[in-house]
Formats: structure tokens, sequence, C-alpha cells
């Protein structure tokens, strides 16, 4: 099998913090998820000139217990070019920041510097919505949508370790348009039998084969139940709507690296009431035949 970029836990979490009293919202989850994994807590800040770890302290006004078993790592910079960079240097990291309110949310669920993180960096990043409340928050029951592609089942692992902690029931969103191109051969997709008037057991072989699938390429043990459900309509609302149905207490949403065409992850960064890990995909090259 392909190996997976994230089968080795999450080693270092990093949590974005600016003055605003929001950028604080996310530490609840961090913390929640470096007990899960066993990663390493850091808190980063940019700004124009070099401070030192105390100024940092005193800049951000972190009461005692934000801050314990934590790094400060303050960063000299524009925010999104500093934070992505830092970010980069370690391999199996993640990060965890709060959105905007939703009434300030602008197109897309992400204000400017969130944004620019996300296309720069490529790692997994979780978005937390600030009005929710996360001091006592565990990933109970968790949202999953899925294309049929490979790529996106891969995609699943970075929350096996926070899923399996929390003994978490893990529900397969299938939305067959969620991706923005037709899927080929190349993406080892896996489609639903074309004809849906065909004996009920061809539907039920696909559906079996669909959850192993995730289970194997998402390195998801016995540990959690799988279960499956289908969309029908606009990917994106679905997601949002299922989110709503389970509830859902996290969404592992895979995307392909371009925001100008990623509809359902925009949708769903712009309605979600619980947390969304967004996580960096990468589409096979197609081939191309070679001149004769």
């Amino acid at each position: 099998m392909e190996s997976n970029n994230y089968e080795v836990p999450i080693k270092t979490i990093y949590v974005p913090l600016d003055h605003s009293e929001t950028s604080r919202r996310a530490i609840p989850l961090a913390s929640t998820i470096a007990k899960a994994t066993g990663a390493t807590v850091r808190f980063v800040h940019a700004t124009h000139e070099a401070c030192t770890a105390t100024r940092m302290l005193e800049i951000l006004k972190l009461l005692p217990e934000e801050t314990r078993n934590v790094l400060m790592e303050p960063l000299v910079g524009s925010p999104a070019e500093a934070i992505t960079e830092k970010v980069m240097l370690q391999p199996y990291s993640l990060i965890v920041m709060a959105m905007t309110s939703k009434q300030k949310r602008p197109t897309g669920g992400l204000g400017p510097i969130a944004l620019e993180i996300l296309r720069r960096c490529e790692r997994p990043i979780v978005f937390v919505p600030p009005e929710g409340v996360w001091e006592n928050w565990k990933a109970k029951q968790i949202l999953l949508p899925q294309d049929s592609t490979a790529e996106c089942a891969r995609a699943v692992s970075p929350m096996i370790s926070v899923a399996e902690k929390h003994d978490a029931v893990l529900t397969i969103l299938h939305v067959p348009r969620y991706s923005d191109v037709p899927l080929t051969q190349v993406h080892a997709a896996l489609p639903m039998p074309r004809y849906m008037d065909q004996p009920q057991y061809e539907l039920m072989a696909w559906r079996e084969e669909f959850i192993e699938r995730i289970r194997t390429m998402g390195n998801i043990s016995d540990k959690n139940a799988l279960k499956l459900v289908l969309g029908v309509g606009d990917p994106g609302e679905e997601v949002v709507n299922w989110s709503h149905k389970l509830p859902a207490d996290l969404i592992v949403i895979p995307w392909y690296r371009h925001y100008e065409t990623a509809v359902v992850l925009r949708r769903v960064l712009e309605d979600t009431i619980c947390p969304v890990m967004v996580v960096p995909v990468t589409r096979p090259k197609e081939k191309t035949a070679k001149a004769a």
C-alpha cells in the first residue's frame, strides 16, 4: 500500500495567538488534542520586532492555566509567513487556530491571516469556531466527508489518535461531487454502482468495500465504529446538514490546495458550528501518453 504522510502521530501542535480574546478560544481544544496524541503545544505570536517569551506572555496577557505545559514561540515577520515557515519545519505538526466570529466571517469562513496560512501551509489545520464552549470538548462524533478517492481516504489519518482516545463514532459521508475535477482511474476512486435499480447486494457489497477502504487507508483500528451515509444534492450543504444531525464534534475534511475551487470547504467553514480539521491532500498526476 502507498505510504501515508500522516501515519506517524502528531508530535507538535501550534496555536497562533494575537491580542484578541477570540484567538485564545483555540487553547482548550489544542490541549485536548495534545493529551490524546502526546504532542507538545507551542503558542506562536508574530511581531515585526524580536521579543522574548516573557514579553510574549505580557503582550498576550495569558492566564497561568492557559500556559501550563506549553512552550512559547515568539516569531518575527508577518504572521502568515512567519507562522507557516515555523510550522513547516516540523514534519508531523498540526495547527489549531480560532476562526473569526460567525457574524464577522467573510465569504469562505476565514479572516485574511487564517486564509493565508491555509493557502501556504502543507500541514493539517483545525479551525475552531469562537462561538462554542470548548473547555470540555471531546471528539465523540466525527464526520468524514469522502469522495471515494484513495488520497481522500488517507487524509483521515491525522485524527485517529484523538478518535481512539475518545472512543469516537466515525461517520463517513460519501458525497460523489466533492471533487472539483472528474474522477479517473488515476485517483483510485471507488464510485457507487452506476444503476441503483440493480440487485441490492451490489450496493451492500460496495458499502462494505468503501468502509473497509477508509478503515485500511486511514489506519483506523476496530476500536472505533465506522458507519457510512450517502449524501444527495449539494455536497457542502450535505456536510453542514449532517454535522447538525449527528451532531458532530469534529469534521475532518480533505482539500486539494486550490481555495478558489474548494466550494465544499468554503461552505463548511462559513456555516460550521463545530471544529473543522482541514487536511491538505495532493492529487496524483495524470499520466500522459508519450509521443510516438
